[in-house]
């Protein structure tokens, strides 16, 4: 998966969020994770997180959780180690630069979001 340059980061609630109820997430948002030319980096731990809302049963799924967990993988993602909220290194997730966003529930777009610099 991935191993172009990883600009955002999606938090576990983003990302489930996206792959179960996108239309509701911001339109700026949307735009980043449904374009294809985007590396989106995701911890291996927002995996285990979903398994384990999903074994708990604080998460319904539509299918069985190893076929959702492949379908509700973005295709232009790439795993990120180690991307705990603590300790994030943008270099985990194969990204050459230190301006890779997080998104999450409080990200707000920067001024500028059509520049690939």
């Amino acid at each position: 998966m991935g191993g172009h340059e990883v600009r955002y980061l999606l938090d576990t609630g983003m990302w489930l969020m996206s792959a179960l109820r996108a239309q509701v997430l911001p339109t700026d948002i949307r735009k980043i994770i449904g374009d294809p030319e985007e590396t989106l980096g995701l911890s291996i731990f927002s995996l285990w997180e979903a398994a384990k809302k999903h074994q708990q049963g604080k998460l319904a799924l539509p299918m069985d959780l190893p076929a959702w967990l492949k379908a509700a993988l973005p295709s232009q993602s790439s795993f990120c180690p180690s991307a705990r909220r603590s300790s994030w290194n943008p270099h985990d997730c194969r990204s050459s630069r230190s301006t890779t966003q997080r998104i999450n529930s409080s990200w707000r777009p920067p001024a500028s979001t059509n520049s690939r610099s």
